[in-house]
Formats: C-alpha cells, sequence, structure tokens
C-alpha cells in the first residue's frame, strides 16, 4: 500500500506542476461506440479483446443492414490496469462480415485507444484473402472520438 500511495502521491503532483487539475486526474475514460451499417451490409460479432477496461456494454450478436447498434468501454478507475495506464480504456471489437462473395471471411475489427495522458486513436480495419477493404468490397470509417468521454461514429457499408 505504501509503494501505491507514494506512486499516486508522485503522479499526482507530478501532473499537477504540469497544469492538470485534481479534477482530471480523478476522472475516468470512457468510449463509446455507434455502429451504423449501410443497406447491404450486416455485422455478427465475434468478441472483444480488453487490453484495458471494461467492456460494458456489448454491441448486438447481429447488427442488421441499415440499422445502427451501440457498444460501451469504460476505464476501471485512477490507477487501475497495467503499467502505464492510470485510467484508460483500450481493446479491440471483432466482427464477421457475411455475404460478402468472397471465398474466405471478410473480418472488420475496431481498435479504440482513449489514454489517460496522450491523443484518442482508432482503427476501423477490414481484412479478408482476397485483399485490402475485403477485396475492395467493403469499407469502413471512423469519426468524431474526442474527450476523455468520447463517442465516435462508425461507418460499414458496401463500396
Amino acid at each position: 500500500m505504501v509503494c501505491s500511495t507514494a506512486f499516486l502521491t508522485i503522479l499526482t503532483l507530478g501532473a499537477l506542476s504540469s497544469g492538470v487539475s485534481a479534477r482530471r486526474l480523478t476522472q475516468t475514460r470512457s468510449v463509446e461506440m455507434q455502429i451504423a451499417t449501410d443497406n447491404r451490409t450486416s455485422l455478427l460479432y465475434t468478441g472483444a479483446t480488453m487490453v484495458h477496461g471494461d467492456l460494458s456494454i456489448h454491441p448486438l450478436a447481429l447488427i442488421p443492414e441499415g440499422k445502427t447498434a451501440v457498444a460501451r468501454a469504460d476505464s476501471d478507475g485512477m490507477l487501475t490496469g497495467m503499467p502505464g495506464c492510470a485510467s484508460c480504456v483500450q481493446g479491440t471489437l471483432n466482427f464477421a462480415i457475411p455475404n460478402v462473395g468472397l471465398s474466405t471471411p471478410c473480418n472488420m475489427i475496431i481498435q479504440f485507444d482513449d489514454p489517460f495522458f496522450g491523443s484518442n486513436g482508432y482503427i476501423c480495419a477490414l481484412s479478408a484473402d482476397a485483399g485490402p477493404n475485403c477485396g475492395n468490397r467493403v469499407f469502413c470509417n471512423i469519426s468524431g472520438g474526442d474527450g476523455d468521454q468520447a463517442t465516435l461514429s462508425v461507418s460499414v457499408g458496401r463500396m
């Protein structure tokens, strides 16, 4: 406990001296993802990997064509998780995109990172043996996602 208290004191003093408010030090992080499909694309949720934090709202098992589903990840709180992540959310959501017309499955991942220090980062990537963007048949775009309680929009559809 002494080590944890000492680390928290050092972190707090260092952050306060650099201009970070005490309120910001205790804020948790969250990422809410609004995942929208076009009228020709559905998504099958295949799982998640959380590096830091917890997936508090899982997306629907099937996101039908032309619908929007929500997923949310939250940090565990202050000074939790792995070393180097004081209060952050980091993970990956995995989906399969059926009926793309390829001999191998089209897979989509959404990676998200809402760190305590630094900028938020997001990636939407599509993969299949047919090449980039599942043989240039599918797209995914991400917009938004700024701040400690980030909300981002993910759009997925056919080209």
